[in-house]
């Protein structure tokens, strides 16, 4: 049985080759696009899995999406983990759930990954690659992203896409316990970067894009506030380029 990842896409098909090949170097066996109305619709293939969602024009279709990925394909895996394509898992990914789980029937359901939000780190256009390209302008971050055992059905549509309704046990990466999206953060031994904000080129597109869930509408204002947060968080680590 294999870990699988799924995303809510829209309009992004030129970050897919390197977050697909980034998470397929870590072991994910297979990827189920959830397709927000593209332009352009992504390619599928072998290990990608392309679901037209564009029908569904509710704000939170994205957690209905991500039910129903885990509802339609969860008896074809162990895990399913829930991601953007500004979001790269960072360690050893299936060697984690494998010691977390500790079988079949352990009562663990869910690991929830923190995650380290990235800014632009000065970059006014966009880097050749997203990871590895925005030095150490980071913050650390309480929200978590998770990856669902496929075991057990979700205990119904999740209430946000970090956190979700699992018939069992939720952990953080150093097993302890967790029951809501947001809480202390767990720096390793596996954590989600999220490069929040890329450069102020690629925000300005998102502007224009809007959310992909339909709630609320980003600002270059925005950009300028998150990056000035995450710029102090970076001085008091000392690591600020």
């Amino acid at each position: 049985m294999s870990t699988a990842i799924c995303l809510f896409h829209k309009d992004e098909n030129a970050y897919l080759p390197e977050w697909l090949d980034h998470h397929r170097r870590l072991g994910v066996r297979h990827f189920y696009i959830y397709d927000n109305g593209s332009a352009t619709s992504p390619s599928g293939g072998s290990d990608v899995t392309v679901v037209d969602f564009a029908h569904d024009q509710q704000i939170g279709k994205q957690m209905r999406a991500y039910a129903h990925c885990h509802t339609t394909y969860r008896r074809l895996h162990r895990w399913i983990g829930f991601l953007d394509t500004d979001e790269f898992v960072v360690g050893d990914l299936l060697g984690l759930l494998a010691r977390l789980r500790r079988g079949w029937f352990s009562p663990v359901r869910q690991v929830c990954l923190s995650t380290r939000l990235y800014g632009s780190n000065g970059l006014e256009t966009r880097a050749a690659r997203q990871f590895g390209s925005y030095g150490n302008h980071w913050m650390a971050n309480d929200h978590v992203k998770s990856f669902v055992h496929c075991g057990l059905p979700m205990a119904g549509t999740p209430g946000n896409p970090h956190f979700f309704s699992c018939l069992g046990t939720s952990i953080d990466a150093r097993g302890n316990a967790r029951t809501d999206a947001i809480g202390p953060h767990v720096d390793g031994p596996v954590v989600v970067d999220h490069y929040y904000t890329r450069s102020r080129e690629e925000w300005a597109e998102k502007c224009d894009r809007g959310r992909g869930d339909g709630a609320g509408q980003r600002t270059l204002a925005e950009f300028d506030r998150m990056n000035e947060i995450i710029t102090a968080h970076a001085r008091k680590r000392g690591t600020a380029g």
